[in-house]
């Protein structure tokens, strides 16, 4: 595994184990569910750590990942998915261009979704 952050301003950071086996492909996608997985249930977030694991599939394999939201302050979504895209548009090095606009749309997507 390695371990991912991911600064979502000053006010949160989200930790991911990756496994050494994910492409910087595979990487957009592990955060794009991180990011949704962490805001299901909510708008906002308060001081807190959240971890959970999130089975994701990818092609014909299943990565478990663990992940971690350090949250310091009260943090609404929109904040958090426009770090998680700003934080992805300013790695482009870490990450597989065609599937980080992608990775982009959803989390717009799941944005958008949210205020519904």
């Amino acid at each position: 595994m390695v371990k991912i952050n991911i600064k979502l301003g000053n006010d949160a950071e989200l930790i991911i184990d990756e496994p050494k086996s994910a492409s910087s492909g595979d990487r957009a996608i592990i955060i794009t569910s991180a990011i949704a997985q962490a805001f299901s249930d909510s708008t906002s977030l308060s001081p807190s750590t959240q971890t959970g694991f999130l089975p994701i599939t990818i092609g014909s394999t299943v990565f478990r990942i663990y992940y971690e939201l350090r949250v310091k302050r009260i943090l609404n979504a929109l904040t958090a998915y426009s770090e998680a895209i700003r934080h992805i548009q300013q790695n482009p090095h870490l990450y597989d261009q065609r599937l980080a606009r992608k990775a982009i749309e959803v989390l717009r997507e799941c944005y958008n979704d949210r205020l519904r």
